[in-house]
């Protein structure tokens, strides 16, 4: 933290700065003070959408969960073509721990928008997708494209185990929640 301090000390109009401390904090689990240096990294750039993105991730972790959708919700409305902000919306949604932030149609929704971004091709937005079809009720769904994912990661990759643990819920249709 005293090496972020000395940076901005010379460069405090620089939100990537900010952004790298708030990164920083959050892996030491203080969202609080991350959400705050996301804060700031949007003050000194208001259209810094990544800062958006960490702050949506960080009131997540913050259990501040309309706080994280309305974050996702702008940076989807700024940067459409970018499949991040949707597959993260759609994972909040289909799998909120809270029922009252479960949305599974706009969940479903989000995750097709951004498996069509990706071609299809992403196993991080067909899980996502999976997930919220899920939620939806669609558990047929649900399989297809968690099993699609499974078959779109690379051998050996260390979230194959989880991914497939996931398949195995929705077969049973229970849905998955974080």
């Amino acid at each position: 933290m005293a090496d972020y301090a000395r940076v901005l000390r010379r460069r405090p109009a620089d939100p990537a700065v900010y952004m790298a401390r708030g990164e920083a904090l959050l892996l030491d689990l203080q969202s609080e003070a991350a959400i705050a240096e996301f804060t700031k990294a949007l003050e000194v750039d208001p259209t810094a959408t990544q800062a958006l993105i960490l702050r949506a991730k960080a009131w997540n972790r913050h259990f501040e969960y309309a706080r994280a959708i309305d974050d996702y919700a702008e940076v989807i409305r700024r940067a459409a073509a970018d499949p991040a902000p949707r597959r993260a919306l759609a994972w909040l949604l289909a799998t909120c721990p809270v029922r009252a932030f479960r949305d599974g149609p706009r969940a479903v929704q989000e995750g097709t928008m951004a498996c069509e971004l990706t071609h299809w091709n992403s196993p991080e937005c067909l899980d996502a997708l999976a997930a919220a079809c899920a939620e939806a009720g669609d558990f047929t769904s649900a399989v297809k494209w968690q099993s699609r994912a499974v078959q779109l990661l690379p051998a050996g990759d260390k979230t194959r185990a989880l991914y497939r643990r996931r398949l195995s819920m929705y077969e049973f249709k229970r849905p998955y929640r974080d």
